[in-house]
């Protein structure tokens, strides 16, 4: 007798069942975009690290701010988090943002010098991601996407697919998708961030 499978009861099993069982292509999405802030965030960032500003704990190896970075500074970032929230809904919603809505977004900041790294990781099955390379030195690392599949019911890694990058590129991606970055020769300072979807607005 052939026992019946336990039904799926939230949508984290069942983010897990897409993951592992579904032999989809999962999009990355790269773009383009150098807009006239970025040096005034890149010293404004720096200043803070040079003032001592402990560093948020993370699986990151190097040094950043914590996730309510647009909270605390909106004036200096509201502007470009717009602008990135929007390219990350249309990559990955292909639609629009709705109108008389508000994309709510979080970012922080991660400055990698060189020994940097970030352990593998996602961004959880209900963000849409983005990663903004603000400043990539010539043989920064890669940006590595994880694959898993199953063997014999727990999961394994099947291939990893390296993504190079370079100042002023974008990556946008699902935030279920498993990445990490290999220990940097050369510095690279990035601004990462989710899209967890739209804010009706008055």
């Amino acid at each position: 007798m052939t026992e019946t499978p336990a039904p799926i009861t939230n949508i984290r099993q069942q983010q897990a069942v897409m993951t592992y069982f579904a032999p989809t292509v999962v999009p990355v999405f790269k773009v383009r975009y150098l807009p006239s802030a970025t040096g005034e965030i890149l010293t404004f960032f720096q200043d803070l690290k040079d003032s001592s500003m402990a560093s948020a704990v993370s699986n990151l190896g190097c040094w950043h701010t914590g996730y309510e970075s647009l909270t605390q500074w909106p004036e200096l970032l509201e502007p470009v988090s717009r602008s990135l929230a929007a390219m990350t809904w249309q990559c990955l919603a292909q639609s629009a943002a709705p109108q008389h809505a508000t994309l709510d977004t979080e970012l922080w900041f991660a400055d990698y010098a060189p020994g940097g790294f970030a352990q593998a990781h996602n961004h959880g099955h209900d963000a849409l991601s983005f990663c903004w390379y603000l400043d990539v030195a010539e043989g920064g690392s890669d940006f590595v996407v994880h694959e898993y599949g199953l063997d014999i019911g727990r999961p394994v890694e099947r291939s990893q697919t390296s993504i190079p990058v370079a100042t002023g590129d974008v990556l946008i991606f699902p935030g279920f998708l498993t990445h990490s970055v290999p220990e940097t020769p050369a510095r690279r300072r990035v601004i990462a961030g989710n899209v967890r979807g739209p804010r009706a607005t008055a």
